[in-house]
């Protein structure tokens, strides 16, 4: 299950987190193949964010947590999708929005069990 955090400066409303969350849902397939079925998003508002020694007024630090390797292609394509909806939704220029990728997350619970990627390779 992917999660896509987004630690934002400035407060949003609902609408603006749901947005996000639509192209979030479709922006995932890019990497993961998955839906929004699959994903969960994240929305930190009102955070205290420095970039380059400079407070951001309207920026943005977004963590991708995903299970499995995906290549600089489907991470790139990603991060434009990441920047691009920041941009749109909530005005924040993309040198004020840095995204970080977590590839290769291993374990997670989801519904009271815990998973370890290796369940994908037992038959």
């Amino acid at each position: 299950m992917p999660c896509i955090e987004f630690s934002l400066t400035q407060s949003t409303t609902l609408e603006q987190r749901d947005a996000l969350k639509d192209k979030m849902g479709k922006a995932i397939t890019l990497l993961s193949g998955k839906t929004e079925e699959y994903l969960m998003v994240v929305v930190n508002d009102n955070q205290h964010i420095y970039l380059a020694g400079r407070t951001l007024d309207n920026g943005a630090c977004v963590k991708v947590y995903h299970f499995g390797d995906a290549d600089a292609a489907q991470l790139k394509q990603l991060g434009l999708a990441i920047v691009s909806a920041l941009q749109e939704i909530l005005g924040i220029e993309p040198n004020d929005a840095y995204v970080i990728f977590a590839p290769g997350i291993e374990n997670w619970t989801l519904f009271g069990d815990t998973y370890h990627t290796d369940i994908f390779a037992r038959k």
